[in-house]
């Protein structure tokens, strides 16, 4: 994350246009159930929410039982990543917590 931080890797202003929240909270759907309104915003392909009061900027998906999530706290230049096999929809929970392990 260190790279977007010093701007090695993205220009400053790109990656505040990448986590710029524009869409509001899109509905999410259960087998039974009725829609709901989900957590988070919308800033590019970047889910942008507040996780135990940090900005958190994340996403991922899935295909086929494998899943994959890229988790980022800005402000505390802290990101993790993880790839896994499993039935189910994807969940950034693992991520969560593997960056929580170098969270201030």
């Amino acid at each position: 994350m260190r790279a977007n931080v010093w701007g090695r890797l993205l220009k400053p202003d790109t990656v505040v246009s990448m986590y710029d929240a524009r869409l509001e909270p899109v509905r999410g759907y259960t087998e039974k159930g009725p829609p709901y309104r989900m957590d988070s915003r919308r800033g590019l392909i970047w889910s942008v929410a507040t996780d135990n009061g940090r900005t958190i900027v994340s996403h991922d998906g899935g295909v086929k039982s494998f899943h994959a999530c890229l988790v980022n706290y800005p402000a505390e230049d802290v990101g993790a990543a993880i790839l896994y096999n499993a039935a189910g929809p994807p969940t950034c929970d693992e991520a969560k917590a593997l960056a929580g392990l170098f969270l201030p």
